[in-house]
């Protein structure tokens, strides 16, 4: 009687998780096509302030209307620099759904307009230090020349 008892638990049991991975497998489907855009902070040398994980995406899966617990995304590194990256929700032990998503500079207008700033700043300054150093050549030659035929007083005029 007792194996009996067993054997129909086992298969119940069975049965259960079945369902489950079944479960699971549907709402991967829902997954699919989805494709997130994380936009963040980025400094002037292309790094993000901070980084991205699995809560950020975990945020933007909430604001695309995925109801997702937040243990079940999870992203291999930690984010740095903008760019296409892949984080994974973990639905069951058996069925995993990749979400690509991609991370960008919400302030890219801003950078671009600071990058150019430095970039001309930069070719001005270069420019300066290019006239200040053909300044010195020139100086230093026409300084070089009268010391040459100019006499020192108390010495004797070189002979030719």
């Amino acid at each position: 009687m007792a194996a009996k008892v067993h054997a129909e638990n086992l298969r119940q049991q069975a049965h259960k998780l079945a369902k489950v991975k079944a479960d699971a497998e549907e709402a991967a489907k829902a997954f699919e096509g989805v494709s997130l855009t994380i936009p963040v902070k980025v400094s002037p040398t292309g790094t993000i302030y901070g980084s991205v994980g699995a809560a950020q995406v975990h945020e933007a899966l909430l604001a695309a209307g995925h109801n997702v617990d937040r243990k079940i995304v999870s992203v291999h590194e930690s984010i740095k620099t903008p760019g296409k990256y892949t984080g994974i929700v973990r639905l069951h032990k058996e069925v995993a759904v990749e979400i690509p998503f991609e991370v960008i500079a919400e302030n890219a207008e801003e950078l671009a307009a600071e990058r150019a700033a430095r970039k001309a700043e930069e070719a001005a300054h270069q420019a300066a230090l290019a006239a200040a150093k053909a300044a010195e050549e020139g100086e230093g030659e026409e300084a070089e020349a009268p010391a040459e035929e100019a006499p020192v007083e108390g010495e004797a005029p070189a002979a030719e």
